[in-house]
Parts: structure tokens; C-alpha cells; sequence
């Protein structure tokens, strides 16, 4: 009967089911991802009936490039060193506002591993085939207050264990009218500079 305990253990822990701290490892991934920069993040998401895409390039966090896409608009904005630009349609003009914007985006990346995994029960899902692509997956369920304007209650995190950065972020969770998707993809950059 021991066998066949310690057997099941072992079984269990083989899947990835089993496993110390899943929370600790999907926080450490993606804070890792700012020590890994320049880097590509694109966020799509479907929300109570409106697709919206954002694209950032990060070369440092002084160093930005975000383009917005809305089901109507697209903005597009240009940071280096504490000067920007910005164009919604067609011509660059100066964007006063990109001291600000930077230390923003820089703020909000620094706080997404806090804001995605505080108060988050997290389980390891162990080996994930993407496409050919062999990754470690977590699953993180959040429990909020929809009001907050935070519909994604589950996250499915997927890591590259060779390099332990995030490869893609998918969440889900209740709109205001509906469900709310959105998936996003993380893309490490070597050698990219932003230029104007």
C-alpha cells in the first residue's frame, strides 16, 4: 500500500501538479521579464463588445514606443530619453506629456507581476506544448471585486523553462456585459533601439 502511495506521489508530481510554490514562480517570471529588455509586449482584448490592441516596445523603461488600436482610433506614441511624440492621424507632433508617460509605463510594468499574482491562487500545470513551442504553464485564479474595473478572474501563464521569462499571458474572466478575453504576448528583442 506505501508503494502505491509514493507511485501516485510520484505520478502527481511528474505531471506538474504537485509542486512548492507555483505563485513564487509565475511572480519571479514575470518580474524577470524588465531584466530581460528590450522587449515586445502585445495586449489584445475582447471587452463587452470592444477589441482593442496595444503593442508596447520597451528598449529601457525611458525608451518607449506604444501604438493603441481601438475599434475607431489609433494612437501612437514615441518616448526617448524624456521627449516624445505622438500621431493619432498620420503626422508626428510633440507630446509634452512624455516624462509622464514614460515613468507611467514604467510604473505599470514594474507592478504587473504584484498585480497579477497578489491575492492569486496559483496551480503548476507543468509541460505545455504551444505550437510546437515547449513551455511551463501556471494557471492563476484571482478573486476581486468587479467593480474594480479587473474582470480577469483566471490566467494561464506560460513560461520558457530554458530562460524563465513569460512567452504569453492568457486571461478571462465577466465583463460588464459579457465575457471578457484577452491574450498577451511577450517577444525579447536582442540588440533593438528605438529610433525617431
Amino acid at each position: 500500500m506505501r508503494r502505491a502511495i509514493v507511485f501516485a506521489a510520484a505520478l502527481l508530481a511528474a505531471a506538474g501538479h504537485v509542486h512548492a510554490d507555483c505563485l513564487g514562480e509565475a511572480k519571479a517570471a514575470l518580474e524577470a521579464r524588465l531584466s530581460a529588455l528590450p522587449i515586445r509586449e502585445t495586449l489584445e482584448s475582447d471587452r463587452d463588445g470592444e477589441h482593442q490592441k496595444v503593442v508596447v516596445e520597451l528598449e529601457t523603461l525611458q525608451r518607449l514606443h506604444t501604438v493603441t488600436q481601438g475599434s475607431a482610433s489609433q494612437v501612437e506614441i514615441l518616448v526617448l530619453d524624456g521627449k516624445g511624440w505622438s500621431r493619432e492621424k498620420g503626422r508626428w507632433t510633440p507630446f509634452a506629456a512624455a516624462a509622464a508617460t514614460a515613468e507611467a509605463t514604467a510604473d505599470d510594468e514594474r507592478a504587473m507581476a504584484a498585480q497579477l499574482t497578489d491575492g492569486a491562487v496559483a496551480t503548476c500545470l507543468g509541460a505545455v506544448d504551444m505550437g510546437g513551442q515547449h513551455l511551463t504553464g501556471y494557471e492563476l485564479k484571482l478573486e476581486g471585486d468587479p467593480s474594480s474595473g479587473a474582470p480577469y478572474s483566471t490566467l494561464h501563464l506560460y513560461v520558457d523553462p530554458k530562460t524563465g521569462l513569460p512567452v504569453s499571458l492568457d486571461m478571462s474572466g465577466q465583463g460588464e456585459t459579457g465575457l471578457a478575453r484577452a491574450k498577451q504576448t511577450f517577444e525579447y528583442l536582442k540588440g533593438f533601439k528605438l529610433v525617431f
